[in-house]
């Protein structure tokens, strides 16, 4: 009979001394979606639609030379805008 509450006794102390498991913090970092509305540049006004209907050959080539430069510097700045929303 004493080896029985000698055993519980051991089996009692033994439980207590037995750490129980420490809580772990753990950070998660989640992507959260942003609405992005960058403000658009204004479309640059066409030289060619304000030549005239007779307008000649060299007048023509100098306005869509106009137009693909303002139409890079304006597709520039899109790209900028798109590029703020990264």
């Amino acid at each position: 009979m004493k080896i029985a509450i000698v055993l519980i006794a051991a089996l009692a102390l033994g439980g207590c001394a037995t750490v129980p498991p420490r809580e772990r913090v753990v950070t998660v970092e989640v992507k959260v979606p942003v609405p992005c509305d960058p403000p658009r540049p204004a479309r640059p006004a066409s030289a060619v639609d304000a030549l005239p209907l007779g307008a000649g050959v060299g007048a023509q080539m100098r306005a869509l030379r106009a137009d693909r430069v303002r139409g890079k510097a304006h597709v520039q700045q899109l790209e900028n805008a798109l590029a703020s929303c990264r």
